[in-house]
């Protein structure tokens, strides 16, 4: 098969939607042949991973390898009560562009662009959210192995999870969104684990609402906002039972939960109380 056939066969795929997990397979699968047969893998090494992620069992190769390295730094100072966002930058941003996604996108579109195949968003304005939600799903347990000491000094392997809101939100003039949770597990070797989650949205309105537009967070009366991260640890309460000492950004209240809100690059730290929290709409 030729790379002309291989990327007639997912213009096909592309122009028809991916509304699949086996579509988000076939794709990867034909871009990493795409990737391979034209030795451009240092040009796309985040898209390149992400394809063999999709692809395998388990994972410790250089790109792997990499990422378990930024997790275990992170980890040796969470485990040490150092918040999340009070992470040295660096490090910071290379956990925020690993557990977003960020790189992934980008080369992903980059990739798509360079070929002439049809972008993501040619079916659905949010189509990145909506792909996103069903490769996590591609990946779920399939995990990250520290194959040697010399890769991580505390953890063992790291694991994605995938859940889904209970409710569908309706915000804006009706428009039904569905809220999903990515999870980041850092499994240490103490039989420990500690995790970093990111929640998305996507529309069920055939893909209407816009990925760079989002509610007014003033009310929390819609879905409070669609990228949160926090860190947690086994020993600490659930996220939305800590005191974090702040109040709350909507109403000034007591809050019992910080986190990232709005869609990239508009992201804005916010504190949420109990109420504020709870009608925000994520219940998992």
């Amino acid at each position: 098969m030729t790379t002309r056939d291989i990327i007639s066969k997912l213009t096909a795929e592309l122009d028809r939607g991916v509304a699949s997990e086996v579509q988000v397979v076939y794709l990867l699968a034909g871009i990493r042949k795409i990737i391979e047969r034209d030795k451009i893998r240092d040009q796309y090494p985040d898209l390149n991973f992400q394809c063999d992620w999709a692809l395998h069992s388990s994972l410790d190769r250089a790109a792997a390898k990499a990422i378990l390295r930024e997790f275990d730094a992170a980890h040796a100072l969470l485990r040490g009560n150092i918040k999340l966002r009070n992470l040295p930058p660096a490090l910071r941003s290379e956990i925020e562009r690993i557990s977003e996604m960020r790189s992934f996108e980008q080369e992903l579109s980059q990739f798509l662009a360079t070929y002439g195949l049809p972008p993501l968003t040619n079916n659905r304005p949010d189509g990145w959210a909506h792909f996103l939600h069903l490769y996590a799903k591609v990946v779920e347990d399939i995990p990250l192995v520290v194959s040697s000491p010399a890769v991580a000094k505390h953890i063992t392997h790291v694991t994605v999870h995938f859940d889904q809101a209970r409710e569908v939100l309706t915000v804006n003039d009706g428009e039904s969104e569905v809220l999903y949770r990515v999870t980041w597990a850092i499994h240490d070797k103490n039989g420990q684990a500690g995790s970093i989650f990111v929640i998305n949205s996507f529309s069920l309105d055939d893909g209407a609402a816009s990925s760079s537009s989002a509610p007014s967070m003033s009310s929390c009366s819609g879905k409070c906002e669609v990228w949160v991260k926090e860190t947690e640890k086994p020993d600490e309460p659930p996220h939305h039972e800590r005191d974090n000492g702040f109040k709350c950004s909507c109403c000034g209240d007591e809050a019992v939960h910080s986190g990232w809100f709005g869609r990239p690059p508009k992201l804005t730290w916010r504190h949420l109380c109990r109420r504020c929290l709870r009608s925000s709409g994520l219940k998992w």
